[in-house]
């Protein structure tokens, strides 16, 4: 019996293993195949300002980067049209790997492939199903749309991550567990200084789970507020200084 069971996990075990290594070759796969594009190029050149400056700087001295005129900078010229996690992230990965196409996408497939870990790990402490599990790392590992999005030098997978980790902590707060008060405002504070259009769309959500747990009293509901609270102090500082 025992050796059936221990069996059984090492074949799960090889499984999700299998899903996952053929998600990384899919998210890495021929990574510098293609130029960055528009919106790649804005992030890649104010990672290289980064590396420079300190800061992303619009103006290097040769090169300008605009995408809206004077609402993109302060007069710094720092830039200020959207918050600065995916500029440091590329730095980060320019400062390791050198200037390359490759570079530049590399630490954004790797947080997309982070995600199906993520996927994996909250699906089956939610669902306690192997199936469940796998047919939805399977189900995202495989998606042309979420493969396209990650595998490149943008914010995208950071707010999937994020928007995981939100189901997660939401999951802790219907159980009544302390931690996901941690958990849910790390999440939205983790998607508004990637993009911070994605918190604003999942807000309305905390309103909408502080009317279902209701019923818990005024403990669930406090735990909801203590989210709201927590990331409106930690995003206070972009909205006072880029004021967007």
């Amino acid at each position: 019996m025992g050796d059936s069971r221990t069996a059984g996990k090492i074949l799960i075990g090889g499984v999700y293993g299998l899903i996952l290594a053929f998600a990384f070759f899919l998210l890495f796969y021929h990574l510098d195949n293609h130029l960055l594009w528009g919106d790649e190029s804005e992030t890649a050149m104010l990672a290289k300002n980064v590396m420079q400056f300190g800061v992303p700087r619009t103006f290097d001295g040769t090169n300008y980067i605009l995408l809206h005129g004077r609402r993109d900078e302060n007069r710094a010229h720092i830039w200020i049209w959207s918050p600065w996690m995916q500029d440091y992230i590329a730095a980060g990965s320019f400062a390791l790997f050198g200037q390359t196409t490759w570079a530049a996408r590399a630490p954004f497939a790797l947080v997309g492939w982070c995600c199906l870990v993520a996927l994996a790990l909250v699906a089956h402490e939610i669902y306690r199903s192997h199936w469940v599990t796998l047919a939805s790392v399977v189900l995202l590992g495989t998606s042309e749309v979420f493969l396209l999005h990650a595998r490149q030098c943008r914010y995208y997978p950071i707010s999937v991550f994020g928007e995981i980790l939100l189901v997660y902590g939401i999951y802790q707060l219907f159980n009544q567990k302390r931690r996901g008060i941690w958990l849910a405002a790390f999440a939205l504070v983790l998607q508004f200084y990637s993009n911070y259009i994605f918190t604003a769309a999942n807000l309305p959500a905390l309103f909408v789970l502080a009317w279902m747990l209701r019923k818990q009293g005024r403990r669930a509901a406090l735990r909801v507020a203590a989210v709201a609270g927590i990331v409106l102090v930690a995003a206070l500082p972009w909205l006072v200084y880029a004021r967007p």
